[in-house]
């Protein structure tokens, strides 16, 4: 299971996501999360 809670994304000042919040049943799959260093991928 892939759980994410109360995510939030600004770009500059501006709000993009708002408390979003989800998941995602992972049954025997590989899954991989990109980013680019520092953004919080392993949070």
């Amino acid at each position: 299971m892939l759980e994410v809670n109360h995510l939030n994304l600004f770009l500059g000042k501006k709000h993009i996501l708002k408390d979003i919040t989800f998941s995602l049943p992972i049954n025997g799959e590989i899954i991989g999360i990109v980013g680019p260093n520092g953004a919080g991928k392993s949070s």
